[in-house]
């Protein structure tokens, strides 16, 4: 008997050491984005997310982001348990620039977010935390196409020396 409850205390022990949670997470993030509409009928952006927490524990387990109401599963690094990776994509106009808020939440908090029924019930569920991902735009390119400038600098060219060889001949 004795041995039973001193199993159960150590599963007990073991339990609440690894049930510890993250407290005051600091986010890190690093982003790319697409900047040329010309090439991509698409904005696509690749943010990688790192999680500190205040006591040193390392946050395992999958993160959910909310972008722009939509909620979107984070990937998680295979060797570094504190990264984690999102990747969003939209039209362009759908992805506007400046910056975006993105709300992470983790199992138990989406787990709430998924149990509200109204949008008043969805709002009061407290995040994991919350990032800032910048976008600097896109750029659709110079008004005049390079081939077109082109083109007008031989056809300027070209009657500069007609005109000339015409002086010349007369």
């Amino acid at each position: 008997m004795s041995h039973f409850i001193t199993l159960t205390l150590l599963t007990l022990l073991i339990a609440t050491a690894f049930g510890e949670e993250c407290e005051s997470p600091t986010f890190s993030v690093k982003s790319h984005t697409t900047n040329d509409a010309r090439l991509t009928a698409e904005t696509a952006a690749s943010v990688e997310i790192t999680v500190k927490c205040k006591n040193n524990r390392v946050k395992t387990g999958p993160l959910y982001a909310d972008v722009d109401g939509q909620i979107i599963p984070c990937g998680q690094h295979s060797k570094n348990p504190e990264k984690y990776y999102l990747s969003l994509a939209g039209h362009h106009k759908q992805v506007p620039q400046g910056k975006h808020i993105i709300k992470l939440y983790d199992v138990e908090s989406y787990s709430t977010l998924r149990k509200a029924r109204s949008e008043e019930a969805a709002k009061s569920v407290k995040t994991f935390g919350e990032i800032d991902f910048h976008h600097r735009g896109v750029s659709t390119g110079p008004w005049i196409q390079s081939e077109f400038f082109a083109a007008a600098i031989f056809v300027g060219v070209w009657w500069l020396s007609y005109v000339n060889r015409v002086k010349i001949l007369s």
